[in-house]
Order: C-alpha cells, then structure tokens, then sequence
C-alpha cells in the first residue's frame, strides 16, 4: 500500500490519527484536505513506547486534521501543516527526552 492509500484507508476506516514511524512520510505525502493527522515516533521499540504512552497519547490529542506531527527522540514535538501555498508551523509542549535503552 502508498502512503497516499493507507492515508486514504485510514480515513475511510473513521480514524483521526495514523501514528507511524516512518519520518520521512511529510515529505512524501500532502495531507492538504485531509481529516486525518500522521504523527510520526521517534523510534519503534515497543518497550520504550509502550513506557512514554502518556506522551504518545497527549501527542495525539494534540494533532489536528492536516498535520504531520512529529516527535524527536530530543523531547520537542512539530506540527506541519500546508495552509493556502505556506507551510505552519507549531511547536507544541516539550516533553522528556527519549533515550537510547
């Protein structure tokens, strides 16, 4: 499946939020028009995911339909979104940097 399908399947689904940890998906997919927000991990190990949910869920709670939000493994967080032919951008609420367990 293309970024542009599963963005489109998971619309389609009902969901709000594709959480992936694939970083480079805001370069690759517009999500102009979308209802959707893809916030991007900042790694993939479940154990230590699994322990920063809190920050994972807050993330999301913070997306909005159109952003690409990211999460550094520094603790910042970045909203991108395309608004008319400029790009926006938010910086939300540090959190905890992540480490390299």
């Amino acid at each position: 499946m293309t970024n542009g399908e599963l963005i489109r399947a998971v619309e389609a689904a009902g969901f709000n939020v594709l959480l992936t940890n694939d970083k480079n998906i805001a370069s690759q997919q517009s999500l102009r028009g979308r209802n959707v927000a893809v916030v991007a991990l900042p790694l993939n190990k479940k154990r230590q995911l699994v322990e920063r949910a809190a920050d994972v869920a807050d993330t999301v709670h913070r997306s909005r339909p159109g952003q690409h939000v990211e999460m550094r493994m520094d603790g910042t967080r970045r909203a991108k979104k395309v608004v008319a032919e400029d790009t926006v951008t938010e910086e939300l609420p540090a959190i905890s940097p992540f480490s390299f367990k």
